[in-house]
């Protein structure tokens, strides 16, 4: 296997794609970096994190996997190496770790500028919780790769595994987007409306007036099942992406309480507060459990990859 996973690495290396798409990471990461961070005038540095600055070199990343892996089905060279002795899962497990080694190279190109240029965005976040960002962002490049690979290998044409990836991966980004959304959405029992009044007074002037209703949340969920939804939900890349994107905003809400601090001690301003403060405590701790499950799908992707593809008939 060995042999395997060096002729693999030596396909890559010798592609003028890898290093192209490398050219275009580097440079990704560099410019989302410098626009990820904003200066006020007070001094205080907004993060304004985009989930595109992951995305769009990942995706880069998936289609240099697909086409380098769908190139050995196009020459026959899969069925050559079971000839020659290899079996299926090796040859499987061989591409699959190769992916995985270079989607993790262009992740660091595009992690490392952007986390360094936008260091002072990141300041205000909780300590500790930088490293596990990185983390949980990097391990979206080679969760993509495996599952490209995996793609690949079932479908055993170029032209199919490019649609059908690029078809998987979106729907894994728009499920996480929906269900981040489902979630944020969940916390409270009850939700304000706002009800706008016109009151005439006895010379015709009228006079507008919001009023304040409270009503039941539809979209409550109870603590534990919002968090089993959250367990799970990390097993989707997409979700870990866009939930790692929006945990970046506490640290404008920490902006905010700053600019805020005056009326602190109005009852509606120290319940919004409570409510962000719980919310936040809440996200700070799933970041080790997504970083544990998006470990466990990689895990979880290789064993099942290489079960599924024994089975493949390749005539």
């Amino acid at each position: 296997m060995r042999n395997l996973i060096r002729a693999s690495f030596v396909r890559y290396l010798k592609s003028p794609l890898t290093w192209i798409v490398a050219g275009i990471t580097l440079i990704a990461g560099f410019l989302y970096g410098i626009q990820s961070v904003i200066e006020g005038s007070d001094g205080l540095h907004d993060l304004m994190l985009d989930d595109v600055a992951f995305l769009f070199p990942a995706a880069l990343g998936a289609i240099v996997v697909v086409l380098t892996v769908g190139r050995e089905f196009a020459d026959h060279t899969v069925r050559n190496k079971i000839i020659t002795g290899s079996t299926k899962p090796q040859i499987y497990l061989s591409e699959a770790i190769t992916a995985a080694a270079v989607m993790s190279f262009y992740a660091l190109l595009v992690t490392v500028p952007i986390f360094s240029l936008a260091h002072k965005g990141f300041a205000l976040l909780p300590e500790g919780t930088v490293p596990k960002l990185f983390v949980i962002f990097a391990l979206l490049f080679p969760a993509a790769g495996i599952i490209t690979v995996l793609i690949t290998c079932l479908t055993a044409q170029r032209t199919a595994a490019v649609i059908v990836s690029g078809a998987v991966l979106f729907g894994m980004y728009l499920g996480g987007f929906l269900l981040q959304d489902r979630i944020s959405n969940s916390y409270e029992k009850t939700t304000i409306i706002y009800e706008t009044k016109y009151v005439s007074d006895e010379e015709g002037n009228a006079e507008v007036t919001d009023v304040e209703k409270e009503e039941p949340n539809p979209q409550y969920l109870p603590d534990s099942t919002r968090h089993l939804y959250r367990t799970l939900g990390s097993l989707n890349p997409g979700y870990t992406l866009v939930e790692g994107v929006m945990y970046t905003a506490y640290q404008g809400r920490e902006l905010m309480r700053r600019l805020t601090a005056e009326n602190m001690e109005e009852a509606s301003w120290q319940r919004y507060w409570a409510e962000i403060d719980r919310r936040q405590k809440e996200d700070t701790d799933f970041l080790m459990i997504e970083i544990l499950m998006q470990c466990g799908l990689i895990v979880l992707l290789l064993g099942a990859g290489a079960c599924c593809f024994r089975l493949r008939d390749l005539k």
